[in-house]
């Protein structure tokens, strides 16, 4: 069953224009990022899928943006589970988003 932040995902991965669905304010809570997530990347609940941090580096590296993803990855529950990480565990992060940043700015 999709939730508002899935339904979104999915209609922007398929470029169906509806407008947003969700409100520019709203941020998703842990669960739901989590959640988001592992629809993203296709994944199913797993011990290695329990991780925000290291599934943001994926939806990074694999260039799968969607504006629900944005507000996943910007979110307060990603930002705290990065800040309990040392600064070795927060460079996949840093690295894969300043990676994509410069490929937007080539292109």
């Amino acid at each position: 069953e999709l939730d508002v932040w899935m339904y979104q995902h999915f209609l922007e991965v398929r470029k169906i224009k509806c407008g947003t669905l969700i409100p520019n304010d709203k941020m998703p809570d842990h669960p739901t990022v989590l959640q988001l997530l592992r629809f993203a990347l296709n994944l199913t609940q797993t011990p290695e899928s329990e991780l925000l941090v290291p599934l943001c580096v994926k939806v990074l590296k694999e260039n799968l943006l969607t504006g629900p993803l944005i507000q996943a990855i910007s979110s307060d529950a990603a930002y705290l589970e990065y800040s309990k990480l040392s600064i070795r565990q927060r460079a996949a992060l840093l690295v894969a988003t300043a990676t994509l940043l410069t490929c937007f700015m080539r292109a």
